[in-house]
């Protein structure tokens, strides 16, 4: 199966584009058995709670993923791949950091009505 992606991502993107985006797909799979031992959070690289090899495991990985995913927004930052890309897997239907923003500006705003409520008013 994984073959079978590889290629498919290289036939689609070209040899080199394919081999990071294969690289990406396999670090990010290893991401959630080697970097998170909770099931919940990625454990911090310096953590006592891994063995010294699955530090080292996991610190590798990390950087991996680190280095891969600059690689790729350089890649894909280009017009011609990024219609690929678009081609491939279509335009996001939803802006997801312009719907954190909002969140973000609601928030702000609840915030500043709490700070500047007299303590009288909220007894």
């Amino acid at each position: 199966m994984l073959t079978v992606l590889s290629l498919h991502t290289e036939a689609i993107f070209g040899n080199r584009e394919g081999d990071l985006l294969f690289k990406e797909a396999i670090c990010e799979e290893k991401f959630m058995t080697v970097n998170v031992l909770n099931t919940q959070t990625m454990e911090p690289l310096d953590s006592d709670q891994f063995q010294p090899e699955a530090r080292r495991e996991a610190r590798q990985n990390a950087e991996a993923i680190k280095d891969q995913i600059l690689k790729l927004i350089r890649i894909f930052s280009r017009d011609e791949m990024r219609a690929k890309l678009q081609k491939e897997f279509g335009t996001p239907r939803t802006n997801e950091i312009l719907q954190f923003l909002e969140v973000f500006a609601e928030l702000k705003k609840l915030w500043r009505i709490k700070l500047s409520t007299p303590l009288e008013e909220v007894n």
